[in-house]
């Protein structure tokens, strides 16, 4: 408004509104902060409602709806919003904003613009996922959009400080990175950003004036094609151009749950908002209803207010009474032309409308109470993506089938995708899921839901809970066909379910066949029951497409011990699932689904001479792959033991089964097993190794990062070959103890490993990420194996002990450097409590090529060792800036940090073994540090230990003081009747002293060895 007039009529019909507001504040007793609190009248009502229509008991008892407290607990610590950040952000500072997380989080985040404002504002979307730039095939799409009225902003501020959260504790919270890992999320923040920079100049002039339309001053909840045309109101009457674009940007991408924030209000209100009558008041009830109405309470449950039964806000005389914080649209009052009916209609899209607080444009001051009271709620909303049923639709060539419509009784109908991917949220019950494309023709399917309590989709409390524990109700599985196919083609569902059940036909465990049985298994990939037959299992979602199929009875035991020992998540496989998406068939038939997908490759599993063979009818045998070297690696695993083996299968009939799954550029690889007996461990980590090798061939080089950033470690198959993998992982262990190399010990949760002498110099050795574990392994291997053949080897275990931690639990996955190591201050004392005469540790990391070690004793050894570390270290120099910097310079040797208390533990090195942003696996890391290690364990047995006992020959209790003239050094015993002191070179004095007894004194000569008294 430029004009003067226009400026005082404005001005005038401000103060008219000011008067309106000052008298209905005097009439109203509650304000936005005031409890919420029920009538008897309306608790009576509340629990007759349909909240508690559709789930009795279930609203109150935790297994369907949590708390804010609840979630509290499930998500468990995080780093939240830095307070001085929660503030109103106009569109400058929130593109800023955005900008700053895309460029920090380059590899879970990217920002894109679904399109223009009226005023040529970006509508900027902000995407989160382990998959960002792309969609990934069978991950859910989520959304959430803001300011879609340029005044209410609680939600344009909420969703930027959302994206803080996932950002900041991707990698470290592990239910922030479930959520991002298996959820593609699309944040739009601000839907109208030209009629927020309006509210913004009006709120600082003219408080009173509300501006909720765009720069047209067109309400864009109104503009969205209405159900019923002679509704339409005044914002429905030409479409704007942010409904355009976010009409566009709903059906570009197969959303499939979504939520609209706004604000004047404190509820979540569900669909319909229109109905027939057109009047307010009047519930109108969508076919998801009952859906509808427990994505609503998802929410207001988890917010710390909103689901009381009361009035709130003080909106009216009477205040805005609502039962349970949930409200239908239309029961509230009428709305034609809103985006959330719009999307039920016109998409696969379910979407609520969340108000966030009773103050539309909240100052700074009140945002971080908002914010505190709906960061649960947003986090719990986003878990009903997982919810219910997913899977994909093929033809019986294995091809997708676009536009397929899913139904369920009392529900909307979805339809798959291009890829032939469909997502079904549903809440627990028994449904008839029915395929309802073009044929007349069709499937139904019978599925009894879980309760959506899944371990791993919901993160419960509970830990460790095996792949036989039943979780919820079991689900039910059939298969009718209607009518004939028609035109010989058949559709087939494929079930995905956060818990559907597995079968674990014959599990094998330590060499010991269990019972058959029909479990439970948390499984969050899909393993489905086709005709009482069990089928197809899938792991993993990356972009890699692989199969693996068994083609005889000795394939098929491997490929369901695969699927088992997969159930829960398994450090073997975690490279390999993140990078690829496995499709298992144990048993092939000509009617498997495999054509699901155009997969990169295919592994054959099956009985038979280790030698592999390549099938392609293209010749594109990837360049990378080294057959010979790979076969001579499948005899050393599997024909040792049974050296003779005859192929059961010709191959020809191997080739006819090729002939029936083979596509155009798919690489098939023919693996026999061998004839030996099945060993569990031996051959998952041989299976692991094959595959990995395979989806290597098509794993893009990885992008060079700081030593601070957040990369996946390789998984121990990265770069292994089977045999080296069954080297370089627990499965080396059971050689290990038959070859009575060594003897595996529990403390607690940690697998400890002794090998070399009980009494004797003690050294703690721990791999404390996922990438060293596969280092320590193979030392622990290697060693082994040269005991006898290397006398460095062979006098480090005769006079030493030797405490090997190859894998701590929740072990680290991510790559980073170390300010300190105060985190394993504690397991490196249980360990030490277990075996006391441990004196030094060594610590095996990455995220630099540099040492660090802690002086704890003050013997000036800890420098000492560290220097020899370096010294036989194939790469670093000690002279030399350690070659990892690409930021400011750090030296290769230095002194680890600590806290001001003094460090409980013994001396200590830090070794930091490979730059993050390498590109190798860890395969290289023994080659590199085995000398390394050998010097320091070598100078470790330089010395002199013995024995102290009485003259009876009774082993004296500690303490015993044994010092040593000249270099003041003395050592208080801990183990009865023995000694140990680390000396230099040369000719020493020895006194040993023990309250009540004559002191003894001796004299002793050190060269490089150990003297034994």
């Amino acid at each position: 408004m430029t004009d003067n007039n226009g400026s005082n009529w404005v001005y005038h019909n401000n103060r008219l509104l000011w008067l309106v507001l000052l008298i209905i504040s005097k009439g109203c007793c509650i304000d936005w902060n005031s409890a919420i609190i029920a009538t008897r009248d309306e608790e009576i009502a509340a629990h007759t409602d349909r909240l508690y229509k559709y789930f009795g008991q279930k609203v109150d008892d935790g297994s369907l709806f949590r708390t804010q407290q609840q979630m509290q607990q499930l998500i468990g610590d995080f780093k939240d919003v830095d307070r001085q950040r929660i503030r109103n952000h106009n569109f400058t500072a929130m593109t800023n904003w955005l900008k700053e997380y895309a460029k920090s989080y380059p590899k879970i985040t990217t920002l894109y613009t679904a399109g223009q404002s009226s005023e040529n504002r970006n509508l900027w979307v902000m995407v989160i996922s382990k998959s960002p730039q792309q969609h990934q095939i069978g991950v859910p799409e989520f959304k959430y959009v803001g300011n879609m009225h340029g005044d209410e902003v609680v939600g344009r501020e909420c969703l930027l400080y959302l994206i803080a959260v996932l950002c900041e504790n991707y990698g470290k919270n592990k239910f922030i990175t479930h959520m991002v890992d298996k959820t593609r999320i699309h944040i739009m923040p601000s839907m109208n950003p030209d009629g927020y920079e309006y509210a913004v100049r009006f709120q600082q002039k003219f408080p009173s004036i509300k501006i909720r339309g765009n720069a047209h001053n067109v309400d864009l909840n109104r503009n969205f094609p209405a159900k019923f045309e002679a509704h339409k109101e005044d914002g429905g009457m030409g479409l704007q151009q942010e409904t355009k674009v976010v009409m566009q940007w709903l059906q570009e991408h197969p959303f499939v749950l979504s939520a609209n924030f706004h604000g004047g209000s404190l509820v979540a209100n569900y669909p319909y908002d229109d109905s027939a009558t057109g009047k307010d008041g009047v519930y109108a009830e969508s076919p998801d209803d009952k859906l509808f109405v427990a994505l609503a309470y998802t929410y207001a449950r988890a917010h710390e207010n909103m689901w009381k039964t009361g009035r709130r806000c003080g909106l009216g005389i009477n205040g805005d009474d609502f039962y349970n914080g949930i409200t239908n649209g239309n029961g509230w009052y009428h709305l034609a032309g809103g985006m959330q009916d719009w999307q039920y209609f016109h998409t696969n899209c379910l979407e609520i409308t969340i108000e966030m607080g009773c103050i539309k444009f909240p100052d700074d001051s009140i945002l971080p109470k908002l914010w505190d009271e709906h960061k649960f709620a947003l986090l719990a909303y986003m878990t009903f993506v997982e919810r219910g049923i997913r899977g994909f639709i093929v033809d019986e060539n294995g091809d997708p089938v676009k536009d397929a419509v899913v139904s369920v009784p009392k529900g909307k109908n979805i339809t798959s995708t291009t890829d032939g991917e469909y997502w079904r949220v549903l809440v627990p019950g028994k449904y008839n899921v029915t395929d309802g494309s073009w044929l007349e023709g069709s499937y139904y399917y019978l599925f009894k839901m879980l309760r959506f309590i899944s371990i791993r989709a919901q993160f419960s409390t509970a830990e460790d809970v095996p792949c036989t524990r039943t979780i919820g109700e079991e689900i039910q599985l059939g298969v009718k066909r209607r009518f004939q196919p028609q035109n010989n083609r058949e559709l087939r569902f494929w079930g995905i379910n956060g818990g559907m059940q597995v079968h674990n036909v014959g599990r094998i465990w330590g060499g010991q066949e269990m019972e058959k049985q029909e479990v439970l298994g948390n499984c969050e990939e899909f393993d489905i029951k086709l005709n009482g037959i069990l089928g197809e299992h899938i792991r993993g979602n990356g972009s890699i497409q692989l199969a693996v199929i068994g083609i005889d009875d000795f394939g098929k035991t491997v490929l369901e011990s695969l699927a088992n020992e997969t159930c829960t998540e398994n450090p073997l496989f975690s490279n390999l699932f993140f990078t690829s998406t496995l499709f298992m068939l144990p048993e092939f038939t000509v009617n498997s689904s495999l054509g699901l997908q155009s997969h990169q490759a295919v592994v054959i599993l099956r009985k038979g001479y280790a030698t592999t063979s390549i099938y392609s009818r293209y010749g594109n045998k990837p360049d990378g792959f080294h057959q010979k070297e790979f076969d001579q690696s499948l005899k050393k695993v599997f024909s040792q033991d049974a050296p003779v083996c005859v192929d059961e299968l010709p191959k020809e009939k191997v080739s006819s089964i090729v002939a029936k799954i083979s596509q155009k550029k798919m690489f098939v690889l023919d693996v026999p097993l061998g004839c030996s007996d099945f060993i569990l461990n031996k051959y998952m980590a041989a299976i692991a190794a094959i595959l990995q090798t395979v989806a290597g061939f098509y794993s893009p080089p990885r992008d060079h990062v700081t030593e601070f950033s957040v990369v996946p470690s390789a998984n121990p198959g990265d770069h292994f070959l089977p045999s080296e993998m069954v080297m370089a992982t627990s499965a080396g262990l059971e050689r290990i103890e038959k070859e009575h190399c060594g003897e595996e010990i529990n403390i607690g949760s940690l697998k400890v490993v002794r090998m070399g002498v009980k009494n004797g110099p003690a050294t703690l050795v721990m791999a404390i990420e996922k990438k060293t574990e596969t280092l320590l392994y193979e030392l622990m291997t290697s060693y082994c194996d040269s005991e006898k053949s290397n006398p460095v080897v062979g006098k480090i275990v005769n006079s030493s002990a030797l405490i090997l931690v190859p894998a701590i639990p929740n072990t680290q996955t991510d790559c980073h450097d170390y300010l300190n190591i105060i985190a394993f201050e504690g397991m490196i004392r249980s360990v030490v409590t277990k075996f006391p005469l441990i004196d030094y540790v060594i610590l095996l990391a990455t995220g630099g090529m540099k040492v660090r070690y802690l002086d704890v004793s003050g013997k000036k050894i800890a420098k000492h060792l560290a220097l020899a570390y370096s010294s036989k270290h194939a790469i670093m120099n000690v002279e030399l800036p350690e070659i990892c910097s690409n930021a400011e310079p750090r030296p290769s040797l230095d002194t680890v940090q600590w806290s001001e208390t003094e460090p409980k533990i013994p001396d200590t090195l830090l070794v930091q073994a490979a730059c993050c942003y390498e590109q190798s696996g860890s395969g290289h890391l023994l080659k590199e540090n085995s000398a390394s290690i050998t010097e320091v364990l070598e100078q470790r047995t330089q010395g002199v230990m013995g024995k102290i006992s009485s003259c009876n020959g009774v082993p004296i209790e500690p303490p015993v003081t044994v010092s040593v003239e000249k270099i003041s050094r003395s050592y208080n015993t801990v183990v009865s009747g023995f000694y140990f002191m680390d000396l230099p070179i040369g000719t020493h004095k020895v006194t040993i002293r023990k309250k009540n007894y004559h002191p003894v004194v001796f004299h002793v000569k050190v060269r490089n060895l150990i003297l034994h008294f």
